[in-house]
């Protein structure tokens, strides 16, 4: 019996904490998502604002023989672009880049069982001239999207791909484009992924490689925006400590089954070292340890370790990890070895799981850090909020969001 049969029997929690759980982060991943628009807007905006529209195509990755049969993908954007206002010195060490908040509206080629979705993306993006007319562009982003027709056990038994109305949607891409006064031309390349991250199953997800075209107005701006300002800042070097903690829900490891059980807590406390290396980013190595609701339940309803408890629900992960800071908006991705982890290894000696070396052995991270104060300047103390995506190797384990003081 493998584990995904075994969490039916996880019946015992209670259905309004579960509501209000779900509820909980759902909040938390919208207010987050909030504060990065609104700070990225005191940020960037002189009065004058640009826009874009913009169109592709492309083909949901058929990943999993539980794919629905798809048809083209078609998606529609428009962008609100920010333009640099102040003079901040991260817009200089990126070459003062724009912030596009991008509303999309995407039909996936089967609009019967995987219907269409709605997309807040805020983006931010980096353009590279070549040439007097000619522009390379790159571009990141990360946002929330509602799905019209998700799993449900009744009435859309056959969507597998998305199993929630709201997940989230990170996205990469390039463009090649021509400037003709206030207008830019484009051809884009994009990639986007909708996944809720286990909050619920079935997550197998979207994958979506995009190719289209965009026309964008962006008005030019004064020659005096592009005065650099890293002269005036004093680095902040030093080895810097961080303690916090934070929460997260997941249903039981699974991509496809059991839908409809139960969602779990995930309870996890961090200790962290870091060192800025340059004004881009910084280095930091630390250690995270993780209750799990889900492995107590099971370590009692199938008697595993004698159906003690003790701290055979504990896992605890070494990491070392990248930043990229953007002010007070930091993206990083950690690497996780898994240093004590009895469950998942009692699980597959008794084979409810087949043992896999990359996710037995490792768990990583990726994620935004919100800091209330630049940690570019030489302050003694700081507070960051957290959002991140957990992982088992590759695979998505729980988004999670917490909080931690910078010493």
């Amino acid at each position: 019996m493998k584990i995904q049969h075994v969490a039916i029997y996880f019946v015992s929690a209670e259905k309004g904490k579960l509501l209000s759980s779900k509820i909980q982060l759902k909040l938390q991943l919208i207010i987050f998502l909030l504060i990065i628009c609104l700070k990225a807007g005191g940020a960037f905006g002189q009065g004058k604002m640009g826009f874009e529209l913009a169109g592709y195509a492309g083909k949901l990755l058929d990943i999993s023989s539980e794919f629905p049969e798809v048809r083209t993908n078609f998606q529609i954007d428009f962008a609100a672009i920010l333009t640099n206002r102040k003079h901040k010195y991260w817009h200089s060490v990126y070459n003062f880049p724009l912030i596009h908040v991008r509303g999309v509206v995407a039909n996936y080629g089967n609009n019967e069982i995987l219907g269409s979705s709605f997309t807040v993306l805020p983006e931010i993006h980096y353009n590279k001239d070549l040439g007097n007319s000619y522009f390379f562009n790159y571009h990141v982003g990360y946002g929330i999207s509602y799905f019209t027709k998700p799993y449900d056990a009744i009435k859309n038994p056959d969507n597998l791909v998305i199993g929630s109305p709201i997940v989230a949607t990170p996205a990469a891409g390039i463009g090649l484009g021509k400037k003709i006064n206030n207008f830019t031309y484009s051809i884009l390349f994009n990639y986007r992924h909708s996944s809720n991250g286990h909050f619920s199953v079935p997550n197998i997800g979207t994958n979506v490689p995009l190719i289209g075209i965009g026309i964008q107005c962006v008005p030019k701006m004064n020659t005096t925006d592009t005065i650099s300002t890293l002269s005036r800042v004093n680095l902040n070097k030093r080895i810097r400590f961080s303690i916090g903690g934070g929460y997260g829900i997941h249903e039981v490891e699974g991509t496809l089954f059991p839908t409809g059980g139960p969602k779990y807590r995930v309870i996890y406390g961090r200790i962290e070292a870091s060192k800025r290396i340059s004004y881009k980013s910084s280095l930091h190595v630390g250690f995270t340890c993780n209750t799990s609701e889900a492995a107590k339940y099971m370590i009692i309803n199938e008697s595993l370790f004698d159906g003690t408890i003790g701290l055979n629900h504990v896992k605890v992960i070494g990491y070392f990890g990248h930043e990229f800071h953007l002010g007070h908006l930091g993206i990083y991705l950690d690497l996780g070895l898994n240093v004590y982890d009895p469950f998942r290894k009692e699980l597959i000696r008794r084979q409810f799981l087949v043992s896999k070396f990359f996710d037995t052995h490792f768990s990583n991270e990726i994620g935004f850090n919100y800091y209330l104060t630049d940690p570019v300047e030489n302050r003694n103390l700081n507070f960051v909020a957290n959002l991140s995506l957990r992982t088992i190797w590759g695979k998505a384990d729980f988004f999670n969001t917490g909080l931690k003081v910078l010493f």
